[in-house]
């Protein structure tokens, strides 16, 4: 029992590759058919844009997903203006008219990471 976190982390490991392993073999048997893996191989940089996106830096709508009180509720106003307020702050950073403030910081403030987890923002 002292080890179970560490044999339920092996355990999920291993259970993820094998079942990405039959994935990625079928994936590259298709690539073989068409002739592209070996030029993958050859010039693996040339193909980088395909199969790779790039990490782009936060946006202001990144940051914020706003669930709303019932419309016509007191705190519905109250909402709206700080919402309002928020992503007029977060839009000034985004533009650069708060130098040296980026939004990369203000979500390292917020969350204790610079960046977007591409599955969406996970808290510390």
């Amino acid at each position: 029992m002292e080890d179970r976190d560490g044999v339920v982390e092996l355990v999920a490991q291993q259970f993820v590759q094998e079942s990405m392993q039959v994935a990625l073999e079928q994936f590259k048997y298709h690539l073989n058919s068409l002739g592209l893996l070996e030029a993958l191989g050859t010039h693996p940089g040339s193909f980088r844009a395909l199969f790779v996106d790039s990490i782009k830096p936060p946006t202001a709508r990144d940051l914020i997903k706003v669930t709303y009180s019932i419309p016509g509720c007191n705190r519905r106003c109250l909402e709206n203006d700080t919402i309002c307020h928020w992503f007029n702050c977060l839009a000034e950073v985004q533009d650069g008219e708060c130098p040296p403030l980026t939004v990369a910081m203000v979500l390292e403030l917020l969350l204790g990471q610079r960046w977007c987890h591409p599955l969406g923002l996970r808290t510390p």
